[in-house]
This record gives structure tokens, sequence and C-alpha cells, in this order.
């Protein structure tokens, strides 16, 4: 009993004196002591000529504490070759041990990675005892500066989109690092369209920090629709809405949860415009270590307020949906068949009779000529009210400003295309769909190849720098873009554009303006037109195109990578809606 004693309190002064011990790690001799913002490695000396490695450490060492992941204290064994590995073994004195401190480092690309620093020690109280105060120094610094990391996650692992790697990424890049950072997942593998939103939308969450979908952009989409609905319905607010708020505007509630996703399907167009590359391990750290920004939510509704969905991409009308409706054809081909389907829906490009009204940004901006990017940390996304509906007022103090821009007429017509702001009720008379638009809207009637809503850049592998490049993540607004007729070697080069760093707004038929809000309205009857492939001004020409004919609704709204079939929609933005696992792109 007494000998018991004796070696307890032995160990308790031992334990008390950490900052004596010494640890070999990397051919020098160690000791450890903690700053208030950092874990410092001391230098003694390095280790005996005979086993020191090739390039030891040299000089003091150091590591963030927010940088740390988590700890392990671990038994040493050898085994065939030399190799040094590292398991959970019971107390063995005779043996060596390891402190392994578990931390991410910034790469080129965006790209964060996990590296491990293994301290040997000879005595296991030791390193076990120093990886549970190196933890609780970490938590205590994340404290100190108002910083949480999550400790239980629902975690939906898509394992059928993309190319099928959504289980691989999971178990052997995922869930090691959230089990080394001490997070609890319960993890549910999606077994058909839907399964994610239907479990979101109607199971009790209060007891987890966050949701994690491993997929791409499809899961992603149905845990936003799926949280937004269940936030509404918990707090009696409609998602339906009425015509005056269609054009007033409207709010719905935040809901408190945030979302993280892992990129493991064909696009990956979210992570890849919030981190600026669509690597699992960066967007796992990304949620280990607590990262929040806000994220822009489109609201997608019928013209009698019906809320169709939720968006926090591209919406868009014509090329892109139908090229979206091919590829679902082809799906069984797999990632190819987007190339597939882009050929053929550029080979049959048609262009679409519309109305399009809009509410301008309560700030003017010239989007075409914006060289600016979204960076961390961008003080457009994080600095204002992200609960406050700038547009209810800001449309109505630019009236005048923008009755101006269209002349005293209040209407500027162009190669065909009618412009028109509105002022009164009496102003828009002879525009029957915009009639009930309150004053500030402007509206816009033409042919149009393509009409898209651009909430973020949508940037990704294939498009870097996205749809729209100087898009933002959470500024209360989203890009229209409206592509007009053109011949399909003129749009050929408008799409090549999105390869690589060319301007998309340098064509005589594209223009963008970062609105608020859109309604889009068909005007065709029963046909739509199909786009000339002669480049001459005169082939484009209204009375001397050569026309096919398709049915009216050949074409769909493609939100997402979702279908909308009815053409006439409204889209409203509203401002960080949902908060996400995510830091932004970092410069």
């Amino acid at each position: 009993m007494q000998q018991h004693r004796k070696k307890n309190d032995d160990d308790e002064i031992s334990l008390s004196n950490y900052q004596e011990a010494r640890f070999v790690c990397k051919g020098a001799v160690f000791t450890i002591n903690f700053q208030p913002d950092q874990l410092k490695l001391k230098y003694i000396q390095p280790v005996e000529r005979g086993l020191a490695l090739s390039k030891p450490l040299v000089g003091d060492q150091s590591i963030e504490f927010q940088q740390i992941i988590g700890t392990q204290s671990m038994e040493q064994q050898r085994r065939g070759g030399g190799a040094a590995t590292f398991e959970l073994k019971k107390v063995d004195p005779s043996k060596q041990y390891a402190l392994i401190i578990h931390y991410y480092v910034k790469k080129s690309g965006g790209l964060w990675k996990r590296r491990s620093l293994c301290l040997h020690s000879q005595s296991q109280l030791m390193a076990s005892h120093l990886a549970i105060l190196i933890n609780k120094r970490r938590d205590e610094y994340l404290l100190r500066h108002n910083q949480s990391r999550p400790k239980r996650l629902l975690v939906f692992v898509n394992p059928y989109g993309g190319r099928k790697k959504a289980r691989p990424v999971y178990t052997s890049v995922v869930a090691p690092l959230f089990e080394l950072a001490g997070i609890h997942c319960d993890v549910t593998y999606t077994k058909h369209q839907n399964h994610a939103r239907n479990h979101v939308e109607n199971e009790d969450l209060s007891s987890y920090d966050g949701i994690v979908a491993v997929g791409g952009d499809g899961i992603a989409s149905e845990i936003v629709n799926g949280i937004l609905y269940k936030t509404q319905r918990d707090n009696d607010i409609a998602l339906d809405v009425t015509s005056e708020q269609l054009s007033d505007g409207f709010h719905y509630r935040k809901p408190p949860i945030r979302i993280g996703i892992i990129p493991a399907g064909s696009t990956n167009a979210l992570v890849y415009t919030m981190q600026g590359c669509d690597d699992a391990e960066t967007a796992a750290i990304h949620i280990v270590v607590g990262d929040g920004h806000p994220l822009d939510v489109c609201s997608i509704h019928q013209h009698d307020g019906k809320l169709l969905k939720y968006s926090f991409a591209m919406t868009s009308y014509g090329f892109y949906g139908n090229l979206l409706r091919e590829s679902e054809q082809m799906r069984r081909l797999g990632p190819v068949r987007y190339d597939l389907a882009g050929v053929k829906t550029f080979l049959q490009l048609h262009s679409h009779e519309a109305e399009i009204s809009y509410l301008p940004s309560y700030q003017p901006h010239d989007v075409a000529t914006d060289n600016s990017r979204c960076r961390y940390p961008c003080r457009v996304c994080l600095h204002g009210d992200h609960n406050k509906q700038h547009h209810v007022t800001a449309a109505a103090s630019d009236e005048d400003d923008l009755k101006r821009s269209v002349g005293s007429s209040g209407n500027d017509i162009t190669s065909g295309y009618v412009t028109s702001t509105v002022a009164s009720s009496s102003a828009s008379s002879s525009l029957s769909s915009s009639s009930d638009l309150r004053p500030g809207w402007k509206v816009e009637r033409g042919k149009f190849t393509v009409v898209s809503s651009s909430l973020m850049s949508c940037a990704c592998r294939k498009s870097p720098i996205g749809l729209s490049p100087s898009a933002h993540l959470a500024d209360g607004n989203t890009d229209l873009i409206l592509v007009k007729r053109c011949s399909k070697l003129d749009f050929f080069r408008y799409l090549t554009t999105h390869i690589g760093n060319g301007d998309r707004f340098n064509f005589s038929f594209v223009d963008v303006k970062r609105v608020q809000a859109i309604k889009y309205k068909s005007l065709a009857s029963d046909t739509t037109t199909s786009t000339p492939s002669s480049t001459s001004v005169e082939s484009i020409r209204e009375s001397e195109v050569e026309s096919n004919t398709s049915p009216r609704g050949s074409s769909c709204w493609n939100t997402d990578g979702e279908f909308i079939e009815n053409p006439d929609i409204c889209l409203w933005v509203h401002r960080g809606l949902i908060d996400m696992f995510a830091r932004g792109v970092e410069p």
C-alpha cells in the first residue's frame, strides 16, 4: 500500500515538472512549454550521431493552438523493415511511447493538409498526461477567442453520386480526421433521391452542431432545402408568399445549424467557390476547426407566390436547362454525359422570347468591368446585417436614378430589345406582367439563348473563375446574365471564355446586372426559335433568320442541377440565409 502511494506521489511530482521532460523528435531532443497562443518545442540538442536522421530538426519549433486538430498518446512498436507504426496498447514500461500532435498547415491553391509531429518518450504516463493537457490548452485558447468547434455531426454520404467515390472519401479521409478531433458522427448512407432531405426535414436535429454531406451539389441542395423547409415550418413561417411580397420583398428564418460539404461529386461548384479547390481533406479540416461563413440563398416561386425550391448557386433557363435535360437521359454514362449533352445541346441551340423583370442591387455596380474577387476576409460578405433585406428601401431611393438611366421616354430600344423602368403602375401598362411590380424594377423584352442567375461565382475545375467571377457568397445579390440571341459561333466563343480567365462579358450580345430579384415570363406562344449558324450581322436580323421550331416549354430551369419545368418564375435573394462550415477563398 505504502509503495503504491509512493509511486503515485512520484508520478504527480514528475507530471508537475513536465516542462523538464525530454522528447525525441526527428533526430533532436526537445522540451515542451506552453505560450499564450502556441505550443513551443524548445530545442535542446541533437540525438546521438548514430540515431540521427539524415535531416534532423534544428532550432525551436512552434504550433499555433488554433492549428491543432488533436493529440494522441500511443505505444511505439517497430515492425519488419524498421518502419515505425503506432498503435494503442496496454501500458508496458519496457516500451517507448509517443505523443503525436496532429495539426493543419496551409498550402498553395487553397489546400489545407494534416501534418503529424511524433514526440518519443520513455514515460507512457507523461505522454498521456501531455496529450490531455495540450488539448485542454487548445480548448482554453479557443474559448478566449470565442471560437467553437463541432462535437457532434450528422453526416450523409451519397455513395451513388458523381464518380461514386463518396464512400472511400469518407472512410479514408474524413472519418479519421473527425475521430482525431474527437467529433462524434452519426452517419447515414443515402439510398435514394431526397433521402437526406426527408431525414433533415423531419427529424430532431437539436443535438447536432452541424450537418455534413459527402457528395456533390445535388446532396448539398437536398440538405439546404430540407433544413430551410424545416426551419420555416417549426417557426410557423409560410413558405408561399403573396404577389405583393414578390414585388416588395420578404423574409425567411435562418436555420440555427451549420452545413458542411465534403466534395465527392461531378462538379462540386459550391465547395470550389467557397474554398478555391475541391479537395476533401481541406473541406474536412474547415469543418473540424469550426470555420463559418454565411451563404446567400434564393427562393424560387411561381408567379402566384407558391415556393418551388431554394437555390444556392445557379438558376438558368435555355442552354443550361436543355443541357441538364439531355444529361439526365445519359446518366448511365457517368460524368462524361455532361460533355456529350453539351455538344448535343449546342448543335440544337435555341433562343426563347421572354420578358425579364429585375430589381437592381441597392448598391449600383458594374459587374462587367469588376475585376475584384470574393476573398477572405471579404468586407462585402462579412459586414452588414445579414437579417436585413436592404432592397425594401433601396429600390425606392434609386427610382429617380433608374428613370434617368433610360431617358425621358422611359424606354431604351436597341437591337430589338426593350428596357423599361417600372416608375408607376401607369408607366408599365404596356407590359402586363410588370404591372404588379413596385417602382424601381426594370423590365427587358427580347429573345435570349441563356438567362442565368449566378448567386456566387460558380467556379469549378472546368471553369476556375466561374460564370460570374466577381459575385460574392453573401452580399444579398445575384448576377443576372442575359445571353441574347446570337449565332452558334458567337455562342461558342462565349462558352470558351469559361474554360480559362477570358472575359465572359466582353460581347455585344451578353449583358450582366447585379440584382436582388428576378421575374421571368415566357412570351412564346407555340414555338421557340433556333439559332443561326452563320456569323454575319445580317444573318441574325429578325427578318432574315431561317427558323426551326420546337414546342413551347422545350427548355426548363436548371437550378443547382435540378429541374423546374415551369418557365414563369420569380426569384428572390435572401442574404446569408445559411451558415456554412467554410472560410471563403484565401488570397
